[in-house]
This record gives structure tokens, sequence and C-alpha cells, in this order.
């Protein structure tokens, strides 16, 4: 009789709880809330869901393996349990999601400070083996005001709203739902779902921006980047939907694509001007340097356009290279050794972005638009560009300064011996076609820089590109 009772409560467990992790399931969780509803109607006490999700856990899996994945959320577990209140629940929804339910509040504030507490214990570093991680985690709250109308799926569904705005706006942080974070979440999901098809149906653009040499005083490179013509919302951003194409695995067929049209472009460019051929900058995705086979897609791209290794330049972004830094050094040496220049964008200087300057082989930096913004303005910028540059030249690195939009900007980043620089000071990105006007309209840079005008070129812009 006592083993049968054990082996079915062995049975109920299995039923209930996470096998990884031996945190309550989804339907665990979904069974408590409804009795946290059913109380709060009796007692009219204050109650909020959270969901939760580890920021760029993705990446881990794919460059780590899953298996570090896994451990990862095995050792977080019981940090996620510390930071709650005894009567609090948390179950893990599935891959790296968790929920978390807070009864009896006695304001609203207490949930958020809830979250910001499960924030700051998963952010300390976890050792798994010889490596290192410190996870971040995005945390979205909704308050129950009504829990006589409140439904569980609902709930859980206005939290995970939450969660994805705290995302957009920056990852490892809180956010409350409101209505207007439902609206965002559908227009989100109408988005995501019609970008499935955008490249398809030829909606997808590449624009070009212009990088000139500060010290030859002409162009040198275009920045390749992807606009989207929507065919209700006309023209968009890459803010408004790479991280769409990145989350849903979009951004792999995508990316490649954006090579590809990038080294077609650029070797159209060198047979109109094979005296001054122009490089071409392409951003690299975490999700797209996670895989193993983009050297082997990008010689085969070279092969296929017949663009010179040299001419095309792979932009990594900082926050791409943590995490398992073996596979990042991989990836890099193997794109390296197909003859492609790799360029570390959004470089802010600081002691990370220094650790990887000793770590990979970079042939350029590009400085973080930030410092660039306070150049003739504030000291302390152009004190930190000038050590950049101080750093570059000792490492023999090429420095291009981005998001440059004034004159007074680009005068001191001449004093300061900056080589190339980008920016709506030259002019925005647009299409191949405006850029060819650029180049035939001269010099970029007159030899003082008095002129006026919003941008250094003057070309009328193509309003139906």
């Amino acid at each position: 009789m006592i083993a049968r009772r054990v082996a079915g409560d062995a049975l109920v467990y299995q039923a209930t709880h996470d096998a990884l992790t031996g945190l309550p399931n989804r339907a665990l969780f979904m069974d408590r809330l409804e009795h946290a509803l059913a109380r709060a109607r009796r007692s009219g006490a204050t109650l909020a869901v959270m969901f939760l999700d580890l920021d760029h856990f993705k990446l881990i899996n794919d460059t780590s393996g899953h298996e570090t994945g896994d451990s990862l959320l095995i050792a977080l577990a019981p940090r996620l349990s510390r930071a709650l209140r005894p009567s609090d629940t948390i179950a893990r929804f599935g891959g790296d999601e968790f929920v978390v339910l807070c009864e009896n509040l006695a304001r609203e504030q207490d949930a958020v400070q809830i979250a910001q507490r499960i924030i700051d214990a998963c952010g300390q570093p976890l050792a798994l083996g010889e490596c290192e991680y410190v996870v971040s985690v995005s945390a979205g709250v909704v308050i129950v005001d009504d829990p006589a109308t409140a439904v569980p799926s609902n709930l859980v569904r206005d939290a995970d709203a939450a969660m994805y705005r705290a995302k957009a706006v920056g990852r490892g942080r809180v956010e409350v739902f409101d209505e207007r974070m439902r609206a965002r979440l559908a227009e989100r999901i109408a988005l995501g779902s019609a970008l499935h098809g955008a490249l398809e149906r030829g909606e997808l653009q590449v624009h070009y921006q212009p990088v000139v040499s500060l010290t030859r005083n002409e162009i040198v490179a275009a920045e390749a980047s992807l606009r989207w013509r929507h065919p209700d919302r006309g023209l968009l951003e890459p803010a408004d939907f790479l991280d769409l194409a990145e989350s849903s695995g979009l951004i792999v067929p995508i990316g490649a694509w954006l090579i590809e049209e990038a080294c077609r472009q650029a070797a159209r460019w060198r047979e109109a001007r094979p005296e001054r051929p122009l490089h071409v900058l392409v951003g690299v995705s975490p999700r797209q340097l996670a895989r193993a086979d983009l050297p082997s897609l990008v010689a085969r791209l070279l092969r296929v356009t017949g663009l010179p290794a040299e001419l095309l330049g792979l932009e990594i972004t900082e926050s791409m290279l943590p995490g398992d830094e073996d596979v990042s050094a991989r990836a890099l040496r193997e794109l390296g050794a197909v003859g492609v220049r790799l360029l570390l964008d959004d470089f802010a200087g600081g002691f990370p972005s220094l650790t990887h300057l000793r770590r990979f082989t970079i042939d350029a930096l590009k400085i973080e638009h930030s410092f660039v913004a306070g150049l003739g303005s504030d000291p302390l910028d152009g004190a930190i560009v000038d050590a950049v540059l101080s750093i570059a030249r000792a490492l023999g690195v090429d420095v291009t300064a981005t998001g440059v939009e004034t004159l007074a900007q680009l005068a001191q980043l001449r004093e300061l011996g900056c080589s190339c620089a980008q920016g709506d000071v030259f002019a925005p990105a647009g299409p191949a076609a405006r850029l060819e006007a650029l180049l035939a309209g001269g010099p970029p840079l007159p030899k003082s820089l008095t002129r006026t005008g919003r941008h250094l070129f003057s070309v009328q812009r193509d309003e139906t590109s």
C-alpha cells in the first residue's frame, strides 16, 4: 500500500513539475493561478503575474550547445526561487521562459520590486565548467485589477506582452503591462507574419550609406543595410523589423540575401570604376555568427558574385562576442581566412572593448555613435575618442566614426586624426543609384568646413526608392 502511494505521488510530481529544473510546470502554474484568482475574488487582495525570459539564450544554445544551455537553466532555478517570497510560485513554461505568481501584495510596486530582485539575482556571474556566464532577464508584469473578470490565459499573455516591451527598450529590465502594449503586441504579431513572405515577394531592399576617408577626401566604402517596403506601412527601417527576424530565425535567409545583394552591387561598382573599387560593409547578426556554415556561405557568395574577398567587410557588434569566446574566436578566425575584413561595430572604449581587441582578430573599429555625438560640446567624449584612436593606431587598426551629424563633429574628428567617418553630415543611407550620384559629384569634403546645409552631398532624393 505504501509503495503504491509513493509510486502514485511520483507520477503526480512528474505530471506537475518540469523534468529539467524541478520547478512547477505550465499545468500546475495555471491551476494555482485559477485558485489564486478565486481567493482574490473573495478577499479583494492584489495579485500579479510575471513573465520572465532570458536574454540571448538562443545564442548560448547555438554557440555553446544545448547541454550548456540546460546546465545554465538548472543552475538558475534556485536563484529564481530564492529571489521570491515563500508564498510566491515560479514555474518553467518551456525553453528559457518562466512565469511567477505573486499573491497578497500590499501594493502594486511590490511586484516590480520582486521582479527586479529576480533580475539582480540572475545577473550575478555564473561559472559552468571553464566558462563564466552573466545572464540578463527581461520581465513583464501584469497587475490583476479585477479578479472577477480576469482570465488566466489572458493574464499570462499580457505579462508576455510586457516582457517583449522590456526587451524592445533595452532588455534586462521590468515593464508593467498597459493597454498600449496589447496594441503593440498585436502589431508585432501581424508584422512578424508578413515578414515571413517579404523576401519571396521582393519587398526587401538594400540601402547604402557612404563611408568617407577624411585623409583621401573620397568615398571609400558603403555600408549596406536592409529596408522593408511594407505594402501597407511603407518603407520600414531596420529597427522596425530586424528584432523580429532575429527572434524568428528569418535573419538567416534574409542575412544571406543581404550579403549576396551587397556583394553583387559592389562587384558592379568595381567593374564601373576598377581604379577605385568600393568596399561594401554588411552587419552580421548573432544568429548568423553562431552558425558553423557562415564562413563557407560567405566564400560561396563571393565566388558567385565575383567580388574579391578583400572588398567585403563584415561588421560584428560587441554584444555578440561574450559567451563562449572560443566559438566566437573560431568563427572570426575562419571568416578572416576567407579573406574578408572584420569590423567591430559600436566600439565603446571600455575594459570589455579592450579585452575583445586582445582576444579577437579585428581589422577595423567603428566608434559608438553616442561618443561622436558629444564631439565639439563634451570634452569627455573628445577624450574618449582620442584615446580610442591612439589605441587603434598602436594596434594598426583602422577607425571609422559613425553617426556624424554636424560639421563641428567632423572638424574635431579630422583634428584628432580619425581616418574615416559616416553619417548624415555626408548623406543618409539610400538606394544604390543615389550613392552612384554621390560618387559622380566629386570630392565629398570641401577644403573648408564652412558649407551649410543638412548634407555635404546635395543629391535629389528619389521618392520612389
